[in-house]
């Protein structure tokens, strides 16, 4: 029989649970997401850990899915919108937002229907659950995403044909699966460095709808072809103004979805991706980013803009494209792979940065050390 010690792991990773003890007994007690004791699994000599952990999934399907936590004033809301090729990125990143923030972290994670049981496997969330408590106040909900009502443009990207997915747009549509609140979003090609409570209070304060982050690489207007497929802007629009404005990335931002539903700004969007598909050419360049750049960008002259920025430490780009120096990145609030060489792949770059996040995932979820 192996050490106490090691059996608290052996149990921890078995029951699948953030809380465990185990005595001078051979048994494992598993805490339930209230915090009750619901299973104890006897360790005896010949116990498959399957056959442990049907036992512990039976017990504690009995418990209620954890409820979200109430202090909302006391909490920073990150929202992920990914699909199963970026998984690993997810719980590096989310391991990486826990670990930097000084308050508890809300995340909304949309996904679609099919890879959820397994984005929950990944997690150790219960299948029957939509919910569950992390480490250190953390909170993790589920939404689905419903492909019939996003729209998507069917090149995305010139050259990037591999843009044109549905979690890339559905970040237009957060407000009706999510409901409306104030968030943080990331891309899952991201670690998060910074107090994430530093960039929440400053956008909270402002009373904008969105917050862009300064880009952090060479600056340059909004992608746009007006000499080969112009596009309609709203009345009164300041254009010669629109032409001089720099683009910002859309892979870090901050967003009051009740002030983005109440100004429509999903239809704005959608309105510049319209003219956009209707157009023999390329009016613009950038996917989703660019026309949700221009909702807020186009404006008349007179017209307050309904957004801040924030300091480019909070998306430092291009990691994805070209090494840099580790105590670059280690200026960073928010490091962002943006490029093709994800640090989960085996070219990725950056890779011993983004994999101690991704290893403190793992102690974190898998065993029960916070």
């Amino acid at each position: 029989m192996a050490p106490n010690g090691q059996r608290l792991s052996v149990c921890a990773i078995m029951i699948g649970l953030l809380t465990t003890t185990a005595g001078a007994s051979d048994t494992c007690i598993g805490a339930s997401d209230d915090g009750d004791e619901v299973a104890a699994i006897q360790l005896v000599p010949g116990l498959r850990m399957a056959q442990a952990a049907h036992i512990h999934e039976h017990q504690t399907s009995l418990a209620p899915c954890p409820k979200e936590p109430a202090d909302e004033e006391d909490r920073v809301h990150v929202i992920f919108s990914t699909n199963l090729n970026q998984v690993e990125g997810l719980l590096a990143c989310t391991a990486s937002a826990i670990t930097a923030t000084s308050v508890p972290v809300t995340f909304h994670i949309a996904v679609q229907e099919e890879p959820l049981p397994t984005f929950k496997r990944k997690l150790g969330m219960r299948q029957e659950c939509q919910t569950m408590r992390g480490p250190k106040g953390s909170f993790i909900r589920f939404y689905l995403i419903d492909p019939s009502k996003v729209v998507v443009e069917p090149d995305g990207h010139r050259g990037r044909p591999d843009y044109a997915v549905v979690e890339m747009y559905a970040r237009l549509h957060f407000h009706n699966f999510i409901g409306p609140i104030t968030a943080i979003y990331l891309d899952v090609d991201t670690i998060v460095q910074g107090d994430l409570k530093l960039f929440w209070d400053a956008f909270v304060a402002s009373g904008k709808t969105l917050a862009f982050v300064e880009y952090s690489g060479q600056q340059h207007p909004v992608r746009l072809h007006p000499e080969v497929c112009p596009l309609r802007f709203p009345p009164h629009t300041d254009v010669a103004a629109l032409l001089r404005e720099h683009e910002y990335n859309n892979g870090v931002y901050a967003v009051d979805l009740a002030r983005w539903s109440a100004r429509n700004i999903s239809g704005l969007v959608e309105d510049f991706m319209a003219q956009q598909n209707a157009c023999k050419e390329y009016a613009y360049d950038g996917g989703s980013q660019v026309p949700m750049n221009l909702a807020f960008l186009a404006r008349p002259k007179d017209e307050e803009p309904d957004y801040i920025v924030v300091d480019s430490s909070w998306n430092f780009v291009h990691v994805g494209v070209k090494p840099f120096p580790r105590h670059i990145l280690r200026r960073a609030g928010i490091i962002h792979w943006t490029g093709t060489r994800k640090p989960w792949l085996e070219n990725g770059l950056a890779k011993d940065v983004w994999r101690a996040h991704r290893h403190a995932f793992d102690a974190m979820f898998l065993s029960g050390e916070a």
